[in-house]
């Protein structure tokens, strides 16, 4: 009998899958087939069958719970299918090959080992190959090798081709596809692109969501993702390009208009400072960013709009870079106090908090009770100034919200800027 006709037959009778499958099992760990295999959730006809293969009455084994695995190896030695090796049967007629743990860890290592040996090949993914660095990359490997690496081959050939000046990412992927999609953060080769990227860079994304974080990976190497709705209002500023004030920021201070900036202009220029003086306040709320600029028209003034965007911390960043002051005010609430928090963590030198003490806690009357979920974001707050407010916060466990400070975030901006 060959070891088809042996599987034909194992595999029209259901009881040997399931006895093949502990079988699998037990190899793996021992290297060797031995001890006993349940057998007490057999169905009456697999017990039935079990019976006969062994050559056995079936009363002896309606009530069995176990098999000594020497019993079934006698019966197959005594059946038709002798000439067959028992184990080459077994993976004919799972359909999968019996393994030990040994075999599975030294062909691990090898496949390993030529995947970065491949990874290496590659001038401008050399650096990616190692285990640790490439990890990532490497489960894409194991799922699929040939498309992995013709993903690898396209990477490579973008980092060699990385623009000098800021060009958009569906522009550069057709120069080097003809498909614009191809380095889309959202398929397995754009993924693949970002996490190389970021190696690349080395610095992380502490202060940024993962969206905003992929943005700012591909600014860093002049690659733009979204340059139009990413952006942040502002009023009171004005910007230089090398020495020279840009006229649009500067026509916008002239008339009073508040307007809102994106990444593909922030790019453009070199710096951004206040009209006057050094003071800029950033707020988080866009009711009391509009109500402020009803009482001050002239107010250097920032609007977050509940979330620390890439187009935000461009801006902060050329503000910090020119000298200014950044006053911080926020919602009373765990989310309003994190985004504090990152700002003062990031700019300690040159972040004062307006308006957002315990005391203005208290006064802002918070009634939105925080769950448990919410409360465990104060847990995160590190900035000793906001110390008192996080205690305070974690006793009433309610929200408060700017609105109900706004003469006193008024009256602060007032005491800075002695107007």
């Amino acid at each position: 009998m060959t070891t088809n006709e042996a599987a034909l037959y194992f595999r029209a009778r259901s009881v040997f899958a399931k006895l093949f499958r502990q079988a699998k099992k037990t190899y793996h760990t021992y290297g060797e087939l031995k001890g006993t295999f349940s057998i007490g959730e057999l169905t009456a006809a697999e017990k039935s069958q079990l019976a006969l293969f062994l050559s056995k009455p079936l009363y002896e084994w309606e009530k069995k719970q176990r098999l000594r695995w020497s019993l079934f190896e006698t019966a197959y030695q005594s059946s038709k299918f002798v000439d067959t090796p028992l184990l080459a049967a077994m993976e004919q007629t799972l359909g999968q090959p019996f393994t030990t743990k040994i075999q599975d860890t030294a062909n691990e290592a090898a496949k390993q080992r030529i995947f970065l040996e491949k990874l290496a090949a590659l001038p401008h993914l050399r650096f990616m190959a190692s285990l640790e660095a490439a990890r990532q990359l490497y489960e894409w490997y194991t799922e699929d090798p040939a498309a992995c690496m013709a993903g690898f081959s396209l990477i490579n050939h973008a980092l060699d081709q990385l623009p000098k000046e800021p060009t958009r990412l569906p522009f550069f992927a057709h120069q080097l596809t003809g498909d614009p999609h191809a380095l889309d953060p959202s398929n397995r080769i754009g993924k693949a692109f970002i996490a190389v990227l970021e190696r690349k860079r080395e610095t992380n994304g502490a202060f940024l969501s993962r969206t905003e974080y992929t943005t700012d990976v591909l600014l860093d190497f002049n690659l733009v993702r979204d340059d139009i709705m990413n952006f942040v209002a502002i009023n009171g500023l004005l910007a230089k390009t090398d020495d020279a004030v840009h006229p649009m920021w500067q026509a916008a201070v002239d008339t009073g208009v508040s307007w809102n900036v994106p990444v593909r202009h922030l790019l453009t220029v070199a710096s951004v400072l206040p009209a006057f003086g050094r003071s800029v306040y950033l707020i988080e709320n866009s009711g009391v960013y509009s109500a402020l600029l009803d009482a001050r028209p002239d107010l250097p003034l920032v609007c977050t709009n509940g979330q620390l965007r890439l187009a935000v911390w461009m801006l902060l960043d050329k503000l910090a870079a020119s000298g200014a002051l950044l006053y911080y005010s926020g919602d009373f609430d765990p989310e309003g106090v994190q985004m504090a928090d990152q700002i003062l963590k990031r700019y300690p030198d040159q972040v004062r908090l307006w308006a957002m003490s315990a005391a203005d806690y208290i006064e802002s009357n918070p009634r939105l009770p925080m769950n448990g979920h919410r409360m465990n974001k104060l847990k995160t707050i590190e900035s000793q100034a906001l110390h008192d407010l996080v205690i305070q916060m974690a006793a009433k466990k309610k929200a408060g919200y700017q609105e109900a400070v706004y003469s006193r975030l008024l009256a602060e901006v007032r005491q800075t800027n002695g107007m």
